[in-house]
Protein backbone atom coordinates (compact mmCIF):
# COMPACT_ATOMS: atom_id res chain seq x y z
CA UNK A 1 0.00 0.00 0.00
CA UNK A 2 1.71 3.19 -0.75
CA UNK A 3 2.63 5.64 2.22
CA UNK A 4 0.41 9.02 2.19
CA UNK A 5 2.76 12.02 2.93
CA UNK A 6 2.03 14.38 5.52
CA UNK A 7 2.59 18.09 4.83
CA UNK A 8 5.05 19.99 7.54
CA UNK A 9 7.13 22.85 7.66
CA UNK A 10 10.51 22.56 8.39
CA UNK A 11 13.71 24.59 8.94
CA UNK A 12 17.33 23.27 8.60
CA UNK A 13 19.89 24.75 10.53
CA UNK A 14 23.43 24.15 9.99
CA UNK A 15 25.60 24.56 12.74
CA UNK A 16 28.95 24.49 14.65
CA UNK A 17 29.84 23.77 18.92
CA UNK A 18 32.85 25.35 20.92
CA UNK A 19 35.17 23.32 19.28
CA UNK A 20 33.77 24.19 15.70
CA UNK A 21 32.21 20.93 14.79
CA UNK A 22 29.33 20.61 12.77
CA UNK A 23 25.87 20.41 14.23
CA UNK A 24 22.50 19.90 12.61
CA UNK A 25 19.54 21.31 14.14
CA UNK A 26 16.22 20.45 12.13
CA UNK A 27 12.89 22.74 13.59
CA UNK A 28 9.83 21.68 12.62
CA UNK A 29 5.93 22.58 12.80
CA UNK A 30 3.13 20.00 11.84
CA UNK A 31 -0.61 20.93 11.63
CA UNK A 32 -2.61 18.75 14.30
CA UNK A 33 -5.50 18.06 11.77
CA UNK A 34 -2.04 16.23 9.44
CA UNK A 35 -1.54 13.75 12.18
CA UNK A 36 -3.47 10.81 13.33
CA UNK A 37 -5.45 10.77 16.86
CA UNK A 38 -6.32 7.59 18.86
CA UNK A 39 -9.02 8.18 21.37
CA UNK A 40 -7.52 6.71 24.58
CA UNK A 41 -8.72 7.50 28.52
CA UNK A 42 -11.32 10.13 27.78
CA UNK A 43 -8.39 12.11 25.35
CA UNK A 44 -7.04 12.03 22.03
CA UNK A 45 -3.43 10.61 21.81
CA UNK A 46 -1.30 11.61 18.88
CA UNK A 47 2.58 9.58 18.66
CA UNK A 48 5.04 9.86 15.42
CA UNK A 49 8.32 9.41 15.63
CA UNK A 50 11.54 12.06 14.35
CA UNK A 51 14.48 10.87 12.73
CA UNK A 52 17.62 12.92 11.13
CA UNK A 53 20.56 10.85 9.96
CA UNK A 54 23.46 12.62 8.17
CA UNK A 55 25.44 10.94 4.82
CA UNK A 56 28.70 11.26 3.58
CA UNK A 57 28.34 10.00 0.23
CA UNK A 58 27.03 6.52 0.59
CA UNK A 59 28.11 6.15 3.86
CA UNK A 60 25.98 7.16 7.05
CA UNK A 61 28.24 8.97 9.52
CA UNK A 62 25.03 8.59 12.12
CA UNK A 63 21.95 9.82 13.38
CA UNK A 64 19.55 10.72 16.15
CA UNK A 65 15.52 9.43 16.54
CA UNK A 66 12.81 10.53 19.35
CA UNK A 67 9.14 9.70 20.08
CA UNK A 68 6.54 12.33 20.85
CA UNK A 69 3.29 11.49 22.38
CA UNK A 70 0.70 14.03 23.30
CA UNK A 71 -2.94 14.09 24.16
CA UNK A 72 -5.99 16.78 23.53
CA UNK A 73 -8.93 16.50 25.26
CA UNK A 74 -11.30 17.79 22.64
CA UNK A 75 -11.85 16.23 19.33
CA UNK A 76 -12.24 19.40 17.42
CA UNK A 77 -8.57 19.83 18.08
CA UNK A 78 -7.68 16.66 15.89
CA UNK A 79 -8.65 18.33 13.45
CA UNK A 80 -7.90 21.29 14.07
CA UNK A 81 -5.89 23.40 10.95
CA UNK A 82 -4.81 25.83 12.93
CA UNK A 83 -3.38 24.62 15.94
CA UNK A 84 0.44 23.20 15.44
CA UNK A 85 2.76 21.02 17.41
CA UNK A 86 6.24 22.06 16.55
CA UNK A 87 9.64 20.09 18.12
CA UNK A 88 13.38 20.11 17.06
CA UNK A 89 16.44 17.82 16.88
CA UNK A 90 19.85 17.97 16.28
CA UNK A 91 22.80 15.70 15.66
CA UNK A 92 26.63 16.74 16.11
CA UNK A 93 29.61 15.13 14.43
CA UNK A 94 33.40 15.67 13.99
CA UNK A 95 34.14 15.62 10.11
CA UNK A 96 34.33 17.91 7.10
CA UNK A 97 33.68 17.62 3.89
CA UNK A 98 30.41 17.12 1.67
CA UNK A 99 27.09 16.18 3.46
CA UNK A 100 23.33 15.44 3.31
CA UNK A 101 21.00 15.26 6.20
CA UNK A 102 17.89 13.71 5.61
CA UNK A 103 14.71 14.41 8.23
CA UNK A 104 11.92 12.42 8.51
CA UNK A 105 8.60 11.86 10.36
CA UNK A 106 6.34 9.01 10.99
CA UNK A 107 2.93 8.87 12.22
CA UNK A 108 2.77 5.96 14.63
CA UNK A 109 -0.81 6.14 14.46
CA UNK A 110 -1.26 5.60 10.97
CA UNK A 111 2.46 5.10 9.28
CA UNK A 112 1.78 8.19 7.27
CA UNK A 113 5.45 9.58 6.62
CA UNK A 114 6.72 12.59 5.36
CA UNK A 115 10.83 13.54 4.98
CA UNK A 116 13.09 16.26 4.02
CA UNK A 117 16.75 16.50 2.70
CA UNK A 118 19.62 19.04 3.40
CA UNK A 119 22.91 19.23 1.02
CA UNK A 120 25.44 21.20 2.87
CA UNK A 121 29.28 21.54 3.17
CA UNK A 122 31.35 21.45 5.97
CA UNK A 123 34.99 23.28 5.64
CA UNK A 124 38.09 24.56 8.01
CA UNK A 125 37.33 28.11 8.87
CA UNK A 126 40.30 30.14 9.15
CA UNK A 127 38.98 33.56 9.07
CA UNK A 128 36.04 35.80 10.38
CA UNK A 129 33.16 34.45 8.58
CA UNK A 130 29.19 34.66 8.55
CA UNK A 131 27.50 31.23 8.58
CA UNK A 132 23.62 30.77 8.15
CA UNK A 133 21.46 33.05 8.68
CA UNK A 134 18.32 31.33 10.42
CA UNK A 135 14.92 32.36 11.55
CA UNK A 136 14.85 31.48 15.28
CA UNK A 137 11.78 30.45 16.72
CA UNK A 138 10.19 29.99 13.06
CA UNK A 139 9.73 28.18 10.36
CA UNK A 140 8.47 30.43 8.08
CA UNK A 141 9.91 33.85 6.23
CA UNK A 142 6.06 35.42 6.16
CA UNK A 143 5.40 37.37 9.26
CA UNK A 144 2.57 38.81 10.42
CA UNK A 145 2.82 42.32 12.31
CA UNK A 146 1.98 40.64 15.65
CA UNK A 147 4.91 38.89 15.79
CA UNK A 148 8.40 39.18 16.44
CA UNK A 149 10.87 38.22 13.89
CA UNK A 150 13.46 36.55 15.28
CA UNK A 151 17.28 35.97 13.31
CA UNK A 152 19.75 33.20 14.42
CA UNK A 153 23.17 34.21 13.27
CA UNK A 154 26.32 31.86 13.61
CA UNK A 155 29.58 33.33 14.18
CA UNK A 156 32.90 31.77 13.19
CA UNK A 157 35.61 33.88 15.33
CA UNK A 158 38.83 32.07 14.78
CA UNK A 159 41.33 34.00 15.78
CA UNK A 160 39.40 35.96 18.65
CA UNK A 161 38.30 38.90 16.82
CA UNK A 162 36.59 41.56 18.61
CA UNK A 163 33.30 41.54 16.58
CA UNK A 164 30.75 43.97 15.30
CA UNK A 165 27.69 43.63 13.53
CA UNK A 166 26.30 46.37 11.17
CA UNK A 167 22.85 45.23 10.61
CA UNK A 168 20.28 46.90 8.02
CA UNK A 169 16.61 46.23 6.60
CA UNK A 170 15.70 47.81 3.32
CA UNK A 171 12.36 47.58 0.99
CA UNK A 172 12.45 46.47 -2.13
CA UNK A 173 13.27 50.10 -3.70
CA UNK A 174 16.44 50.30 -1.37
CA UNK A 175 14.74 52.80 0.91
CA UNK A 176 16.71 51.95 4.83
CA UNK A 177 13.73 50.93 7.38
CA UNK A 178 16.30 50.10 10.13
CA UNK A 179 20.02 49.87 10.90
CA UNK A 180 21.95 48.85 14.09
CA UNK A 181 25.79 48.48 14.43
CA UNK A 182 26.79 47.07 17.64
CA UNK A 183 29.79 44.79 19.31
CA UNK A 184 28.41 41.08 19.56
CA UNK A 185 31.10 38.87 20.92
CA UNK A 186 34.87 37.26 20.37
CA UNK A 187 34.63 33.72 21.00
CA UNK A 188 35.96 31.53 18.45
CA UNK A 189 32.35 30.54 17.47
CA UNK A 190 28.63 31.96 19.23
CA UNK A 191 25.39 32.84 17.66
CA UNK A 192 23.56 35.86 18.11
CA UNK A 193 19.87 36.78 18.01
CA UNK A 194 18.47 39.70 16.64
CA UNK A 195 14.47 40.33 17.67
CA UNK A 196 12.48 42.83 15.47
CA UNK A 197 8.65 43.77 16.28
CA UNK A 198 7.19 43.22 12.48
CA UNK A 199 5.02 46.14 14.01
CA UNK A 200 7.02 48.62 12.91
CA UNK A 201 6.96 47.11 9.48
CA UNK A 202 4.30 48.21 7.24
CA UNK A 203 2.60 44.91 4.53
CA UNK A 204 5.49 44.47 2.17
CA UNK A 205 8.45 42.47 0.81
CA UNK A 206 11.88 43.29 2.74
CA UNK A 207 15.97 42.30 2.53
CA UNK A 208 18.01 42.33 6.00
CA UNK A 209 21.82 42.91 5.18
CA UNK A 210 23.73 41.68 7.61
CA UNK A 211 27.64 42.66 7.84
CA UNK A 212 30.17 41.48 10.51
CA UNK A 213 33.63 43.16 11.15
CA UNK A 214 36.72 41.91 13.25
CA UNK A 215 39.12 43.74 15.18
CA UNK A 216 41.76 43.93 15.63
CA UNK A 217 42.01 42.08 12.29
CA UNK A 218 39.46 44.33 9.95
CA UNK A 219 38.06 41.26 8.65
CA UNK A 220 34.46 41.05 7.17
CA UNK A 221 31.74 38.48 6.03
CA UNK A 222 28.38 39.25 4.75
CA UNK A 223 24.92 37.79 3.73
CA UNK A 224 21.51 38.94 3.22
CA UNK A 225 18.14 36.79 4.13
CA UNK A 226 14.52 38.64 2.87
CA UNK A 227 11.30 38.19 4.32
CA UNK A 228 7.94 39.43 4.45
CA UNK A 229 5.35 41.44 6.58
CA UNK A 230 1.81 40.68 6.55
CA UNK A 231 -1.35 42.21 8.37
CA UNK A 232 -3.49 39.52 10.40
CA UNK A 233 -5.43 38.21 7.92
CA UNK A 234 -8.83 40.32 7.92
CA UNK A 235 -6.88 43.78 7.53
CA UNK A 236 -4.39 42.57 4.98
CA UNK A 237 -4.33 43.11 1.17
CA UNK A 238 -3.65 39.72 0.73
CA UNK A 239 -7.38 39.48 2.26
CA UNK A 240 -8.38 42.03 -0.32
CA UNK A 241 -6.53 39.24 -3.00
CA UNK A 242 -8.55 36.85 -2.10
CA UNK A 243 -11.78 38.54 -1.82
CA UNK A 244 -11.24 39.65 -5.57
CA UNK A 245 -10.63 36.25 -6.14
CA UNK A 246 -14.05 34.91 -5.83
CA UNK A 247 -15.14 36.64 -8.69
CA UNK A 248 -15.90 33.41 -10.04
CA UNK A 249 -18.99 32.18 -6.83
CA UNK A 250 -19.95 35.45 -5.20
CA UNK A 251 -21.55 38.72 -6.95
CA UNK A 252 -19.25 41.77 -7.44
CA UNK A 253 -21.82 43.71 -4.95
CA UNK A 254 -21.07 40.78 -2.03
CA UNK A 255 -17.16 41.20 -3.14
CA UNK A 256 -17.17 44.83 -3.19
CA UNK A 257 -19.32 45.47 0.21
CA UNK A 258 -16.45 42.84 1.83
CA UNK A 259 -13.61 45.00 1.19
CA UNK A 260 -14.90 48.35 2.58
CA UNK A 261 -16.19 46.36 5.40
CA UNK A 262 -14.17 46.89 8.78
CA UNK A 263 -12.32 43.99 9.65
CA UNK A 264 -14.66 42.29 12.10
CA UNK A 265 -17.15 42.74 9.30
CA UNK A 266 -14.91 41.24 6.79
CA UNK A 267 -14.50 38.20 9.19
CA UNK A 268 -18.19 37.85 9.51
CA UNK A 269 -19.24 38.34 6.44
CA UNK A 270 -16.27 36.11 5.01
CA UNK A 271 -17.11 33.25 7.47
CA UNK A 272 -20.89 33.51 6.98
CA UNK A 273 -20.53 33.16 2.92
CA UNK A 274 -17.90 30.02 3.31
CA UNK A 275 -20.41 28.36 5.82
CA UNK A 276 -23.08 28.04 3.40
CA UNK A 277 -20.93 26.22 0.56
CA UNK A 278 -19.60 23.92 3.58
CA UNK A 279 -20.33 20.17 2.29
CA UNK A 280 -19.26 19.10 6.43
CA UNK A 281 -20.89 21.91 8.71
CA UNK A 282 -19.90 21.40 12.33
CA UNK A 283 -15.88 20.45 10.96
CA UNK A 284 -13.28 23.22 11.30
CA UNK A 285 -12.03 22.14 7.79
CA UNK A 286 -14.08 23.68 5.04
CA UNK A 287 -13.29 21.62 1.80
CA UNK A 288 -15.20 23.63 -0.72
CA UNK A 289 -13.31 26.64 0.45
CA UNK A 290 -10.00 24.57 0.29
CA UNK A 291 -10.33 23.09 -2.90
CA UNK A 292 -11.42 26.37 -4.26
CA UNK A 293 -8.42 28.30 -2.99
CA UNK A 294 -6.39 25.45 -4.15
CA UNK A 295 -7.47 25.94 -7.99
CA UNK A 296 -6.86 29.58 -7.53
CA UNK A 297 -3.15 29.05 -6.31
CA UNK A 298 -3.14 26.93 -9.04
CA UNK A 299 -3.74 29.07 -11.64
CA UNK A 300 -2.08 32.01 -10.03
CA UNK A 301 1.43 29.66 -10.61
CA UNK A 302 1.12 28.39 -13.84
CA UNK A 303 -1.68 30.43 -16.10
CA UNK A 304 -0.87 33.73 -15.10
CA UNK A 305 -0.02 36.04 -18.43
CA UNK A 306 2.01 38.88 -18.93
CA UNK A 307 -1.81 41.17 -18.46
CA UNK A 308 -3.05 39.34 -15.81
CA UNK A 309 -2.89 37.15 -12.62
CA UNK A 310 -3.36 33.68 -13.59
CA UNK A 311 -7.08 33.14 -11.76
CA UNK A 312 -8.12 36.10 -14.15
CA UNK A 313 -7.09 34.72 -17.49
CA UNK A 314 -9.07 32.26 -19.38
CA UNK A 315 -7.06 29.16 -18.50
CA UNK A 316 -7.87 29.98 -14.93
CA UNK A 317 -11.15 31.18 -15.03
CA UNK A 318 -11.81 27.35 -16.61
CA UNK A 319 -9.45 25.62 -14.25
CA UNK A 320 -11.09 27.69 -11.52
CA UNK A 321 -14.84 26.58 -12.36
CA UNK A 322 -14.61 23.04 -13.79
CA UNK A 323 -10.91 21.92 -12.24
CA UNK A 324 -8.29 20.18 -13.95
CA UNK A 325 -9.12 18.88 -17.31
CA UNK A 326 -8.72 15.07 -18.00
CA UNK A 327 -5.89 15.38 -20.91
CA UNK A 328 -4.08 18.53 -22.72
CA UNK A 329 -2.78 18.82 -25.53
CA UNK A 330 -0.22 21.38 -25.93
CA UNK A 331 1.11 22.66 -29.76
CA UNK A 332 3.77 25.29 -28.88
CA UNK A 333 5.68 25.04 -31.74
CA UNK A 334 3.65 23.63 -34.71
CA UNK A 335 4.99 25.30 -38.28
CA UNK A 336 2.28 28.21 -39.29
CA UNK A 337 0.05 27.84 -36.86
CA UNK A 338 -0.03 30.17 -33.13
CA UNK A 339 0.72 28.25 -30.19
CA UNK A 340 -2.12 26.50 -28.72
CA UNK A 341 -3.69 24.16 -26.14
CA UNK A 342 -6.48 21.88 -26.18
CA UNK A 343 -8.08 20.73 -22.61
CA UNK A 344 -10.67 17.72 -22.58
CA UNK A 345 -13.46 17.39 -19.84
CA UNK A 346 -15.18 14.09 -20.72
CA UNK A 347 -17.32 13.49 -18.71
CA UNK A 348 -18.68 17.33 -19.63
CA UNK A 349 -18.19 16.13 -23.02
CA UNK A 350 -16.03 19.80 -23.61
CA UNK A 351 -12.74 19.85 -26.12
CA UNK A 352 -11.74 23.42 -25.02
CA UNK A 353 -9.32 25.03 -27.46
CA UNK A 354 -7.18 27.61 -26.16
CA UNK A 355 -4.96 30.22 -28.36
CA UNK A 356 -1.67 32.57 -27.68
CA UNK A 357 -2.93 35.00 -30.21
CA UNK A 358 -0.20 37.55 -30.21
CA UNK A 359 2.88 35.38 -28.82
CA UNK A 360 2.81 36.27 -24.96
CA UNK A 361 1.62 33.61 -23.05
CA UNK A 362 -1.94 34.69 -23.03
CA UNK A 363 -3.80 32.03 -24.00
CA UNK A 364 -7.51 32.70 -25.03
CA UNK A 365 -10.64 30.12 -24.83
CA UNK A 366 -11.56 30.46 -28.30
CA UNK A 367 -14.41 27.92 -28.41
CA UNK A 368 -16.30 28.26 -25.11
CA UNK A 369 -19.13 26.01 -24.57
CA UNK A 370 -21.23 28.13 -23.02
CA UNK A 371 -21.54 31.74 -22.27
CA UNK A 372 -21.07 31.63 -18.21
CA UNK A 373 -17.46 30.11 -19.18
Amino acid sequence: MPLLLLAIDVNFQILRDDSLNPVVRVVYAVNYNELTFISMDSAYTSRYRVSLVVFNGKRQVGGVSKVRKFSVDRYESTISAERTDTGEIQFAFKEKGKFRAIFELWDLNSLRHWSKEKKFEVKNVKNLTLGEVNWNRSVSKIFSTNDTISLRLNIFNPQGDSVVLLFTVKNPSGSEFLKEEEFIGKSRFFTYDIDIPASIFSEGEYLADLMIKGYPSGMKSKKSVDFKVQKPFFESRRFIERAKEMAYIAKKSFIDSLIKAEPDERKKLWEGFWNEKDPTPGTEKNEFLEEYYRRVDFANQHFRSPFSPGWRTDRGRVYIKLGPPDSIERHPFDINTKAYEVWYYYTLGYRLIFVDEYNLGDYTLVNPPREDL
